[in-house]
């Protein structure tokens, strides 16, 4: 079955469901669900309840069925996308490496006579006496690429090396992309460094040209720093109840620039196009001089560590807790009893990332400890049916579990039952 005619099940099954409750609720144009009356007195208002409770609950137990079908589809093939990404990123990489090599070899010669190795190549032929260190910075990256294929090979299962740049929800982490970033190019650099050292015979790695001045610290480590902190933090705020988070179906390169609702998030755009310039100037400056460790201007390092600092802050006070503005009756008289139909309205009902299915449908309404399966209007409104409490006039603490699976505060309402 395709995901599209699963999708159509789960809409077909909640048609039945809003039909049962407007009939429930006393709605004269919802007619009565066949099956319910088989065998069953609906006398009295608690045996009426009890039928349309349990048939909505079956009717939500196919929906949840299905939901997780759907999702146990998407998390068998999510290996196999990272695969796919993975691979895709390195063949890319070995194609640029293939055609730069051919493009050194045949247009970048080692300089005639009349023409001397500093004005036809400032200083790469010069640094090497005539060798062509664009070939020995190819060699250099193909080792790397070697390495990084070796590890996504030994990783294959779960979805290669790539998997270790998707965070516990299934998205791309914009921060350890940055760090994997820098700690990549900083191994080509010495192994460049070392290949160099070895064809020319120049001292090339010594403290003067491989000093890893305060600018790669922060570089490498302020990535490193945000990844250590955004985690710790995120999940502290899980914890509290003060941040919901949902597991993605599906992770997309557009989770480095993106917020967990797929838009285009600023702060994560800034994080990462402040270090891609970085990295741009990085090897503009290593292209002119080649033997030395660039030294990447102080205002342009400055930028990439406010940005992760930016990118921390927010993770330390982003907050969509959930949270109840109002409970009424949904047919506008005022009174909520059992058996009638309310309406809450509120807050974060539905976080972003959360309107999938298999989260929707594990939403639920406690009255008090009486559970009820609600009706999703939107991300901030609820139509739910009041189940059986006791009689007389009570006060009962109303609570949404979330699609993130995230109580809300208790909230009062009046509750009349005859």
């Amino acid at each position: 079955m395709s995901l599209q005619e699963k999708r159509g099940l789960i809409v077909g099954s909640e048609a039945v469901v809003d039909d049962v409750l407007r009939w429930a609720a006393g709605d004269p144009s919802a007619t009565e669900p066949s099956g319910l009356s088989s065998g069953i007195s609906l006398s009295s208002n608690s045996d009426r309840l009890a039928a349309v409770n349990d048939m909505v609950l079956a009717e939500k137990q196919v929906q949840r069925r299905i939901a997780m079908e759907i999702a146990d589809d998407a998390a068998t093939a999510l290996p196999g996308k990272l695969r796919a990404i993975e691979w895709t990123v390195l063949a890319i990489w070995l194609f640029a490496f293939i055609v730069t090599l051919f493009v050194a070899i045949q247009g970048w010669r080692p300089p005639d006579d009349e023409k001397s190795a500093a004005d036809s190549l400032p200083g790469w032929n010069a640094a090497f006496r005539g060798d062509n260190p664009v070939v020995l910075a190819v060699f250099a990256a193909v080792i790397v690429w070697v390495v990084v294929a070796g590890l996504a090979v030994l990783r294959w299962s779960s979805g290669g090396a790539i998997r270790m740049l998707v965070n516990d929800d299934n998205r791309f982490s914009t921060s350890k992309f940055q760090a994997w970033m820098w700690t990549v190019i900083l191994v080509w650099v010495f192994v460049f460094f070392v290949i160099q050292q070895s064809v020319s015979g120049t001292d090339i790695l010594t403290p003067e040209t491989f000093d890893l001045d305060a600018e790669y610290l922060l570089l490498l480590g302020g990535p490193f720093a945000a990844v250590i902190v955004a985690t710790q933090v995120t999940q502290a705020r899980i914890a509290d109840g003060e941040v919901q988070k949902t597991v993605s179906s599906e992770t997309k390169l557009t989770d480095l620039f993106a917020n967990d609702a797929g838009q285009l998030d600023l702060v994560d755009t800034q994080y990462l196009m402040f270090n891609l310039v970085a990295v741009a100037v990085f090897g503009a400056t290593l292209w002119i001089v080649p033997t030395d460790l660039p030294n990447l201007p102080d205002g342009l390092v400055l930028l990439t560590s406010t940005a992760a600092l930016g990118y921390i802050t927010r993770k330390a006070i982003a907050k969509n807790a959930p949270g109840i503005i109002s409970v009424i009756a949904a047919d506008g008289t005022g009174v909520i009893a059992s058996g009638s139909k309310v309406r809450i309205t509120g807050v974060n009902f539905v976080p972003a990332g959360g309107e999938d299915p298999e989260y929707t449908l594990a939403m639920r309404v406690k009255f008090g400890t009486a559970v009820a399966i609600p009706i999703l209007l939107s991300s901030g409104q609820l139509e739910v049916l009041v189940p059986e409490l006791a009689s007389g006039t009570s006060t009962v603490q109303v609570v949404v579990v979330t699609a993130g699976q995230v109580e809300s505060p208790p909230y009062d309402v009046i509750v009349t039952n005859p």
